[in-house]
C-alpha cells in the first residue's frame, strides 16, 4: 500500500499541471494579500480622518458659494452630517488609535444602550449584542482593536480561507483528482496496473490517499506560507483576539416579493478566539477537500477520457456556483458538499445567511462532508473494480 501511494505522489509530482496549478494559486494568493495591505492604508483612522476633512472643506465651499436659501440650507445640512460623521470617526476604536480604551469604553456605553431599546425578536440586537461582547473582551484582555481590513498573519488567514473556498478549493482538487484514473485509461497503463497481484481496492485507494494529500499541502499549505509572509511583513496578530462565533439565524418569510430572510436569535452566539475559529475552519477545509477529492474521483472513474472527466467536474462546479443565486435551488444547498467552500462562515453561523437555512450547523456540515466523501467512493469503488474486466 505504502509502495502505491510513493508511486502515486511521483506521479502527481512530475504532472505540469499540478506544479503550474499551484503557481498560479501562489499568485493569485500573493496578489489577495498585496490589495489587503494596500487598501488597508485607506481604511486607518488617520485616512479616515483626512478624508472626511477633506468632505468638510468640499461642503464649506459650497456653502459660502451657495446664492439661494435653498442652496445654502442643502450646504449646511451636508455639512453637519460630514462634521458628525468625522467625530463618529474620530471616537471609534482602533489599533492606531493610542486613545483606543477611552473610545472603547465609550463604545460599549453606545451599545448598551442601543441593545436595551431594541426587542428581543429583533435581529438587529443580536448584531450589537456580538459587538458588545468583542469590545467587552478587548477590555479585559488588554488587546488593541484590529481593523477589519488588517494585513496582519492571523487576519489574513481568515481572507485566505474564504477566498480560496469561494471556488478556488474546488478547482484544484478537480486539476489534481479529477482525471486521477480515468488519465491511465487513455494510454493501456490501468489495464497493466490491474493485471499486477494487487487488490483493486488497494489501487482506488492510494489514488484517493494521494490525491487528498496532494490536494492539503497545495491549498492548505499556500494559506500557511502566504499568512507567515504577511505576519513576518505586517505582524502576526493576538490569536487571542476576541472573535464570535455560533449565531443561530430564525428563517422568515417577510413578503411574496422580498421571500425569506434570516434574522439572528438573540444570546444564540458565544465568545471565542480568531485562533480557535481559524482553527476550526482549517479542520472543516480538510474535510471539505476530502469530500470534494471524493466526489472529483469518483467522476475520474466513471469517465475514461482525462479531458472529459475535468471538463465535466468544472462544468458540474461552475453550475452549481450559478444555481446558488436562483431561489428555487435554495433548500437544496444545505446538502451539497460545493455550498461549504468558505468553512469559516460554518463556524461563524453566517453560512445561514447565504443559504438561508437554520441546518447548517458545524456538525450538521460535518456529516454532510463525511456523507459526500463515503458515497462517491463507494459508488468508485464498485465501478473500479469493473475495470478488470472491462478495460
Amino acid at each position: 500500500m505504502i509502495g502505491l501511494i510513493k508511486n502515486e505522489f511521483m506521479k502527481l509530482l512530475l504532472r505540469k499541471k499540478v506544479l503550474i496549478s499551484s503557481i498560479v494559486l501562489g499568485v493569485l494568493c500573493i496578489l489577495l494579500c498585496l490589495l489587503i495591505s494596500v487598501a488597508y492604508k485607506f481604511t486607518t483612522k488617520e485616512a479616515q480622518i483626512e478624508s472626511q476633512q477633506y468632505i468638510i472643506e468640499v461642503f464649506e465651499e459650497q456653502l459660502e458659494e451657495a446664492e439661494t436659501e435653498e442652496e445654502k440650507n442643502l450646504a449646511q445640512a451636508n455639512l453637519d452630517e460630514a462634521k458628525a460623521s468625522l467625530e463618529i470617526i474620530k471616537n471609534t476604536p482602533s489599533e492606531d488609535d493610542p486613545n483606543w480604551r477611552i473610545n472603547v469604553e465609550e463604545t460599549i456605553n453606545i451599545l448598551k444602550e442601543q441593545l436595551n431599546g431594541l426587542p428581543n425578536d429583533s435581529g438587529e440586537k443580536e448584531e450589537i449584542r456580538k459587538n458588545l461582547l468583542e469590545y467587552q473582551e478587548l477590555l479585559n484582555k488588554d488587546i488593541r482593536p484590529m481593523s477589519e481590513m488588517s494585513p496582519k498573519g492571523i487576519n489574513m488567514l481568515g481572507y485566505l480561507i474564504a477566498f480560496l473556498g469561494s471556488l478556488f478549493t474546488a478547482i484544484i482538487v478537480i486539476i489534481i483528482s479529477s482525471d486521477t484514473v480515468s488519465s491511465e485509461c487513455t494510454p493501456p497503463t490501468l489495464k497493466m496496473l490491474l493485471t499486477r497481484p494487487v487488490k483493486r481496492g488497494k489501487v482506488l485507494a492510494s489514488k484517493f490517499i494521494t490525491a487528498f494529500a496532494t490536494s492539503c499541502i497545495v491549498i492548505i499549505g499556500i494559506e500557511i506560507i502566504a499568512s507567515v509572509i504577511m505576519g513576518l511583513i505586517f505582524g502576526f496578530g493576538d490569536p487571542a483576539y476576541p472573535m464570535v462565533a455560533g449565531t443561530d439565524y430564525k428563517i422568515t418569510t417577510v413578503n411574496a416579493m422580498i421571500g425569506k430572510e434570516a434574522i439572528a436569535v438573540f444570546n444564540s452566539s458565544y465568545l471565542s478566539t480568531i485562533f480557535s475559529v481559524l482553527l476550526k475552519s482549517l479542520l472543516l477545509q480538510v474535510l471539505y477537500i476530502m469530500a470534494a477529492t471524493s466526489f472529483f474521483l469518483m467522476i475520474s472513474t466513471l469517465v475514461k477520457s482525462s479531458s472529459a472527466s475535468i471538463a465535466i467536474s468544472i462544468v458540474l462546479l461552475v453550475s452549481i456556483n450559478i444555481l446558488k443565486v436562483i431561489p428555487y435551488v435554495k433548500p437544496v444547498l444545505p446538502f451539497l458538499f460545493m455550498t461549504y467552500g468558505n468553512t469559516t462562515t460554518v463556524i461563524t453561523g453566517e453560512i445561514k445567511i447565504s443559504t438561508l437555512s437554520s441546518l447548517p450547523s458545524p456538525i450538521f456540515v460535518v456529516l454532510i462532508f463525511l456523507a459526500w466523501t463515503i458515497i462517491p467512493y463507494i459508488i468508485s469503488h464498485l465501478n473500479f473494480t469493473k475495470k478488470d474486466i472491462l478495460v
